[in-house]
């Protein structure tokens, strides 16, 4: 091999003398100087020569030039690759919960969960195809006093334009032991979806609306919520706040969460981050509850919740 590059790289100018290319100045040429002492160093070149980014090629250059009209073809194709990240996104993000909503809807029907083996017939056979989604709901949690209501917001917003999404943190009511104040029976959890089953179908056969089960609107509105840990087993002593961190993925990668009634969240709350000693540059106000892995509860947000986060 040795012998044979010497060879090429000795003759290679002719090709430029004769004008079959204006230069040489090819990656993969160059490579070529570093594979010897590469194969000595770490053996078969699988997975460090120049073939390794032949798919990356394909996947964002050559498929991107195919979608455009080649014509001014640069714009096109990061706009075109752009939109393929964000449907990428969305597809993953909207996977999380469908399958949550096919055990719903299943529950409903036969009172039991879906089995792993049944979940891909049962998201194959929905017979939904659209849902009134909302992106703030509000409501009034217990009043710990006769001379003042509080009022409640819960935001679940994706981000649209220049607007930041916002997916707020609450806490859900789980246990029988559960009540108006306190975290016995409760979790923590964020809301990622706020919606209403319909109230009509479509028949698959004839494609004429078919009314909806009666308990599906009994179920009344909604949410999935993608849930933290279970609390900590007793407050930090020096904040005296909880602790929450995120759960591992399931299996298939998503996020363990579960559809809720709205009806089963009790007040909204904050997070703030467990920060470590050396805080990512990266974290901002918008992505924290995304990257950081530990968070503390933060039960001095406001006077209600200082009465009842405890």
């Amino acid at each position: 091999m040795e012998k044979a590059l010497n060879t090429f790289h000795k003759n290679k100018s002719v090709l430029v003398k004769l004008g079959i290319r204006a230069h040489l100045n090819i990656p993969k040429f160059h490579s070529l100087l570093h594979y010897i002492e590469a194969i000595k160093q770490l053996g078969a070149t699988d997975n460090y020569n120049t073939e390794a980014f032949e798919r990356l090629h394909i996947d964002y250059a050559k498929a991107g030039w195919r979608a455009s009209n080649h014509r001014n073809a640069q714009p096109q194709m990061v706009r075109w690759l752009a939109r393929r990240e964000k449907m990428v996104v969305l597809s993953s993000s909207i996977c999380c919960w469908l399958e949550s909503l096919a055990q719903y809807i299943y529950r409903l029907k036969n009172g039991c969960p879906l089995t792993s083996s049944q979940l891909p017939d049962a998201l194959n056979n929905m017979p939904i195809n659209r849902l009134d989604v909302f992106h703030t709901f509000k409501f009034m949690p217990a009043s710990l006093s006769d001379d003042k209501e509080e009022t409640d917001v819960v935001k679940a917003k994706p981000a649209k334009g220049e607007q930041e999404a916002r997916f707020d943190t609450v806490v859900v009511l789980q246990g029988e032991d559960a009540e108006a104040t306190g975290l016995q029976g409760t979790r923590i959890g964020r809301v990622k979806v706020v919606f209403k089953l319909p109230t009509t179908l479509n028949d698959p056969r004839t494609l004429q609306p078919l009314p909806a089960p009666a308990n599906w609107a009994a179920a009344g509105p909604l949410a999935y919520v993608e849930w933290y840990s279970k609390l900590s087993s007793s407050a930090d002593p020096v904040h005296m706040m909880y602790s929450v961190h995120k759960p591992p993925l399931r299996s298939n990668g998503n996020p363990v969460g579960e559809i809720v009634p709205i009806s089963m969240i009790r007040q909204s709350c904050h997070l703030a981050p467990s920060f470590p000693e050396h805080v990512p540059a990266d974290w901002n106000t918008q992505n924290v509850l995304d990257k950081a892995p530990r968070f503390l509860l933060n039960n001095c947000a406001s006077k209600y919740v200082y009465q009842t986060l405890w």
